[in-house]
C-alpha cells in the first residue's frame, strides 16, 4: 500500500518471511525525505475540506481462542497530516471475517463519510466527526461503491450502475 498527499508518502511495509506477516507504517516527507513512523492504516479515504486532516480506514483480524474462526475490528480516524491529534470516528467488529473489511468501500464526499454496509448492501453516511450516522434512501441492494468529487456511484447486485448526490435523493440511472 502507498498513497501519496500533498507532497507526503504513506506508505506500508510488509515482511512477509515472518509468521504471522509484519507491517510497518510509514509517512514519508517528499520535499526533505524524512522518514516518519505512523499509524496502522489499510487504507486513505479522504481528507478534510480545509486540508488539515486525513482520513483512514484500518482493517485487523484476529483468531479467535478455537484456533480456527476469525473476527475482524474496522475502524475510521482521522489524523493531522503531521501525525498529531489522531481521533478515532467509528469502530465496529464482524464475526466470521465474512465481509473481508471494507477496503475500497469507505470515502470521504464533501463533509461526509460514504460507506458501504457489506452485511446488509446499503450505503451509509456520517459526518467527518463520527456523528450523524444514516441509511441513504435507496431501495436497491448495494454490490459495488465508488465516488468522484461530491458524487457517489454505486452498482447494484444486478450490474446496473447509478450516480447519485450524498443526500442519496437524487439517484439516475447511467447507461
Amino acid at each position: 500500500m502507498i498513497a501519496e498527499y500533498r507532497g507526503q508518502l504513506y506508505l506500508v511495509e510488509y515482511k512477509v518471511e515472518t509468521r504471522p506477516k509484519e507491517q510497518s507504517f510509514y509517512r514519508i516527507d517528499l520535499e526533505t525525505d524524512e522518514v516518519y513512523e505512523w499509524e496502522p492504516f489499510s487504507e486513505i479515504i479522504g481528507v478534510s475540506e480545509a486540508g488539515e486532516h486525513l482520513y483512514f480506514y484500518y482493517h485487523e483480524e484476529y483468531r479467535k481462542a478455537d484456533g480456527y474462526t476469525f473476527y475482524s475490528v474496522n475502524h475510521i480516524y482521522r489524523i493531522k497530516k503531521d501525525g498529531t491529534e489522531k481521533e478515532e470516528l467509528y469502530e465496529w467488529k464482524e464475526d466470521e471475517q465474512a465481509y473481508a473489511g471494507y477496503h475500497g468501500n469507505i470515502k470521504c464526499v464533501g463533509e461526509w463519510i460514504v460507506y458501504l454496509n457489506r452485511r446488509d448492501g446499503k450505503i451509509y453516511r456520517m459526518d467527518q466527526r463520527g456523528k450523524r450516522k444514516m441509511q441513504l434512501p435507496i431501495e436497491r441492494e448495494i454490490g459495488q461503491l465508488s465516488v468522484w468529487e461530491d458524487k457517489i456511484y454505486y452498482m447494484d447486485i444486478d450490474g446496473q450502475l447509478y450516480g447519485n448526490d450524498v443526500s442519496g435523493e437524487n439517484e439516475y440511472k447511467i447507461n
